[in-house]
């Protein structure tokens, strides 16, 4: 029957008096009545747990294999708010009787009585006490009770009132009769009903003596002194030692008491010394200090008296102050640093290991939880699934029926389940589900949470024991993982989270926040999280949760994408193609990632391109574009989206102010003409300045909505849309008037309008802000040549060109170029020029001096091939030219095959030409050898496209060879037509050459990648010593339009 019981850090053995210190009691008892769920006359023996204002009940050998430590479940748990417990005291009937027994009653269930009994007195008194004691914590106030009890209300090693006070006083060490001159005593009990209802109080408002009043009356309401009234005689006694010895035996009497009785009395007696230390202002001495709270630090018990009521004896009032005089002198020795430092510390251990070991449900209970635990978790093994939850057992208020029922709170990673008593589950609340949760005090929690989407649904609980942190420990812990998944969430997107009072508020966020002040002198707490970004901004983390929340497993490629590719590589770009890899839309995951995306602040790009999402797709970014206030760009394209999704989408941005996008391409979607007028609305209070509605099937009315809108002087794009995409659209002259006041009056960067066939004629003016003009695939025909030419002509800074499949003449061609000297990137592939007019186009373009892109793909006739004078013209062109990039690809009647030899020969001297694609000309080896020699002699070639010429693998072997005295190559685009073509026809031998060769290749282009990167390092920083230095002076630099050097254009 005996039992080893811990009380923070220090143990005691149950016998005799120190028995009085304990705080809880594990042993064997017999019991009939109630708890044995048996009649009133037969005893049954059960192994008793009694701590945390809770009875816990186990069977005889419910000690584990060890022995020693309990069992993980008791087969019942009976909280003591409600019970009282009575000594029995008639003899013993029977020789089945025990000597000693007790009665303990529960007010809350009627006709529950349990007899108790055991043969051992020790073990008897250790149960009394233990209940006792149990009892009145389940029920502890704060003025009139004990200061261990005060400690448990605020998890502290001392009062609260005690360090407030304090804290006033010291601000007024001087003041004349502190502790002497009385306060109000309105006041003091106004202070007092404060304290008792759990409020914080800001002692600042009121005056020193009110306060030294406040702490007095605190100390004399404790129902036990700060000395215990067991340890009062041995205090005594050190009165009768010399002045040597005194002070080692207090140090031996103070260091036997319970931690917070320690910890209260090394502050107090600090801050009594800092008194006195002033005693020369306020007139407190160390004799009047030792008169004034001699009596309530140290007092004892009349005997006799029947009500137990605490008394000091007038006899020893000055053997008690000398006692007090004692501790004030010999303070350094009699308390140790660690003693004077252990109040800054919790009296409650809150750590969740720990706390995940009380017992808080039954066997049955255990059994019966296990099962929709386990369909959650997905988990085999038990341990694994109790680990991973904080539970509490609860009262909950019934509020239909006014009664208290028992519940099992389980609080997980993502989910708060609530089980009836008996293992029955009640409620599961996903975190996401939560509307509010109120704490106003220790003893009171509140959840209000969805249900559905008509229903919510609000749980008021308190706790079993009002001595226990629970409902503080349920807070801490939901709020935690709240937080932790949802790092990204908007304040106004939040659950609400009311805990009172503030001080209790401050001691809960303390581990997850640190305290601050606002701008505008307000409190405010600021999450303290290691690194918000990891994760990318906590995706990884988000993602599971709201798979849990959707009842499906989350993708786990894509976590590992998230943190391993996206965050490694701090990519705050989300091209959801790459990262979602599901054949059909919108999946799950799909969905559980654009969900997530709600929550999110890391990335500020989003990227879906030809992936049917549809209206579904929409409507789910919709939702999530509705807060979000870090997107830049939305680039939807291919979605087969109509107008349901683009009308959801556009109300949703239209109805976040704190959208910042500027970047938008909804092209190939369908938006009709009805839809128009929406989009616009939404759009026009965006500050976009890229807007993409190519292929949208937009009629003309539609198109007209939108030209107007952008015409419209009251709306931003006049001045921000630098980018506008209208290509596929029907245009009339209606539009083409819109169009031509937006291009002449706009800011306009770039257009791209191909395939659109506008009426040029009706266009007049110039610009000079439009760089880049599109007009790829539109019909120019001989009526409407001149007027295209004079509108290409219009734009005085026109840089980039594209007029590829238009059918557009050469000598229209010429005039453009003749009268915009300015191209620097022209296009003019799948043309018809006629032989001779290519000489002609060659010998324009050798006139432009800032050409350096040129596409001149499958211009070229059949009968050019039979015709050297144009070849030698282009290889003319390339030698003397200043080219950078050719574009000179085949296919179709533009397959030169070998007359492409004499091209790339042209090049080998060629110090200017950095890029060139001559992809599907069939030309066969013929052309690895020349590359070959190419790569051996030029040094300014970076990138090289020639796939669909028919290159063996040994092909690939000569270019190789020449690649290995190149340093300047750094990329090839891989054949992949050609090896899918070996790969199918089963050449499995030429397959592993050709994989083989390519890799050698590949090795060489990365290591030359490489050397590159560092020697433009390198001339950077030459480059910015010498302008630190001052010996190259910006004059001095050669420059090119724009003040762009030559070297760095070419880079």
């Amino acid at each position: 029957g005996i039992a080893t019981m811990q009380t923070d850090n220090t143990i005691y053995e149950p016998l005799g008096d120190v028995l009085l210190k304990s705080t809880y009691y594990d042993g064997l008892l017999s019991c009939r009545g109630s708890i044995s769920l048996t009649s009133t006359k037969k005893w049954f023996q059960y192994l008793i747990s009694v701590r945390d204002g809770v009875l816990n009940k186990f069977k005889e050998d419910g000690r584990s294999s060890d022995g020693e430590s309990l069992a993980i479940n008791p087969i019942e748990i009976i909280p003591l708010t409600y019970c009282t417990i009575e000594p029995m005291v008639e003899e013993k009937k029977s020789d089945k009787d025990y000597l000693f027994r007790f009665v303990l009653k529960r007010n809350d269930v009627k006709r529950w009585i349990t007899h108790c009994g055991t043969n051992d007195l020790d073990v008897y008194n250790a149960f009394f006490i233990a209940f006792e004691y149990n009892i009145n914590l389940s029920k502890t106030m704060v003025f009139g009770t004990t200061i261990h009890d005060y400690c448990l209300k605020v998890n502290k090693m001392i009062p609260t009132v005690l360090v407030d006070s304090v804290n006033k006083i010291e601000q007024h060490l001087d003041v004349e009769g502190i502790f002497r001159v009385p306060g109000s005593q309105t006041e003091i009990e106004n202070l007092r009903d404060i304290y008792d209802k759990g409020y914080s109080v800001d002692l600042n408002d009121y005056g020193v003596h009110h306060v030294c009043g406040l702490l007095k009356l605190y100390l004399r309401s404790l129902s036990e002194p700060l000395i215990p009234v067991t340890d009062y005689e041995a205090f005594i006694e050190v009165s009768t030692l010399s002045v040597e010895e005194a002070p080692a035996k207090l140090h031996e009497l103070v260091s036997e008491l319970p931690l917070p009785n320690i910890s209260t009395l090394a502050f107090l007696f600090e801050f009594l010394r800092r008194v006195s230390d002033h005693s020369e202002q306020n007139k407190m001495n160390q004799q009047n200090i030792a008169t004034v709270f001699g009596p309530t630090v140290l007092r004892h018990e009349l005997k006799g008296s029947e009500k137990k009521s605490l008394e000091l004896s007038s006899l020893n009032y000055g053997v008690a102050n000398g006692i007090i005089l004692l501790i004030m002198n010999h303070y350094d020795t009699i308390f140790t640093q660690d003693q004077r430092n252990i109040w800054k510390h919790s009296l409650l251990d809150t750590d969740e290991e720990k706390l995940r070991k009380r017992f808080c449900m039954t066997e049955a209970e255990s059994a019966e939880i296990i099962v929709p635990l386990m369909d959650y978790m997905h988990e085999s093994h038990h341990k694994t699934i109790w680990a991973q939850f904080l539970t509490r057992r609860m009262h909950m208020i019934n509020e239909k029926i006014d009664i208290l029922e028992e519940k099992i709170i389980m609080v997980g990673k993502y989910r708060v389940f609530i089980f009836a008593r008996g293992g029955r589950l009640e409620h599961e609340i996903h975190l996401l589900q939560f509307i509010e949760i109120i704490s106003l005090e220790r003893t009171n929690l509140v959840f209000s949470f969805i249900i559905n989407e008509k229903e919510n649904l609000t749980l008021t609980f308190t706790p079993i024991s009002n001595g226990s942190f629970d409902v503080d420990a349920i807070l801490e812990k939901i709020y935690t993982n709240y937080e932790e998944q949802f790092i990204g969430k908007l304040e106004d997107q939040k659950f609400n989270l009311v805990i009172a009072p503030e001080e209790r508020k401050s001691r809960i966020m303390e581990k997850l926040y640190i305290e601050s002040m606002a701008h505008d002198g307000q409190k405010q707490y600021i999450l303290i999280i290691q690194d918000p970004s990891k994760g990318c901004g906590g995706l990884s983390k988000t993602y599971p949760s709201v798979c849990d929340w959707m009842v499906t497993p989350p993708n786990k490629s894509l976590i590992h994408y998230i943190d391993g590719i996206l965050y490694k590589n701090k990519v705050t770009e989300l091209n959801i193609t790459e990262v979602i890899r599901d054949t059909r839309f919108p999946s799950l995951d799909f969905q559980c990632l654009i969900y997530s995306m709600h929550f999110n602040t890391w990335f500020d790009s989003i990227i879906l391109d030809n992936v049917d999402i549809g209206n579904d797709g929409f409507i789910l970014i919709g939702d999530m574009i509705r807060n979000n206030y870090t997107l830049t760009k939305l680039q939807l394209s291919g979605n087969n989206a109509t107008k349901k999704g683009i009308r959801y989408l556009a109300n949703s941005m239209k109805n976040n102010s704190r959208l910042s996008l500027t970047y938008l391409d909804l092209s190939y979607n369908s938006i009709d003409d009805s839809t128009m007028p929406e989009l616009m609305e939404a759009i026009q209070k965006i500050n976009l300045n890229h807007l993409n509605l190519s292929n949208t099937q937009m009629g003309r009315r539609g198109l007209f909505v939108l030209l107007n809108h952008l015409n419209n002087p009251e709306s931003p794009f006049l001045h921000q849309l630098l980018y506008l995409n209208i290509s596929g659209s029907k245009m009339d002259q209606q539009c083409s008037e819109e169009l031509s006041k937006f291009v002449y009056n706009s800011s306009l960067v770039e257009l791209s309008m191909a395939g659109n066939v506008p009426q040029f004629e009706i266009i007049d003016g110039e610009t000079t802000s439009l760089w880049i003009l599109d007009l790829s695939n539109s019909k120019i025909t001989q009526r409407n040549s001149s007027s295209i030419v004079d509108f290409i002509v219009s734009m005085k800074c026109i840089e980039v060109l594209d007029i590829s499949s238009t059918g557009i003449k050469a000598e229209s061609i010429i005039e453009i170029v003749s009268k915009c000297s300015g191209i620097s990137s022209l296009n003019i592939s799948d043309n018809d020029i006629l032989d001779h007019e290519v000489d002609i186009l060659l010998e324009a373009f050798k006139n432009m001096e800032h050409l350096r892109i040129l596409n001149i793909s499958r211009i070229l006739t059949k009968s050019i091939r039979t015709k050297t004078e144009t070849i030698d013209s282009i290889c003319s062109y390339l030698k003397y030219g200043s080219l950078q990039t050719l574009v000179l690809s085949g296919g179709g009647r533009g397959t030169l095959r070998d007359r492409l030899i004499p091209i790339i020969l042209s090049l080998l001297k060629n110090r200017h030409l950095t890029s060139i694609n001559i992809d599907d000309h069939e030309t066969g080896d013929e052309l690895a050898v020349v590359m070959m020699k190419l790569l051996q002699t030029n040094t300014t070639l970076k990138s090289v496209h020639w796939d669909g010429n028919l290159i063996s693998p040994h092909g690939f072997r000569l270019f190789f060879l020449g690649l290995q005295r190149n340093t300047t190559l750094e990329k090839m685009a891989i054949p992949f037509n050609y090896i899918y073509t070996i790969k199918s026809m089963g050449g499995n031998e030429n397959y592993e050459k050709m994989t083989s060769i390519l890799n050698d290749i590949t090795k060489k282009l990365n290591e030359n990648a490489h050397a590159q990167s560092h020697s433009k390092k390198r001339k950077k920083r030459v480059r910015r010593s010498r302008s630190m230095d001052g010996s190259e002076s910006l004059s001095e630099r050669p420059k090119t339009r724009r003040g762009v050097s030559k070297e760095d254009d070419s880079d």
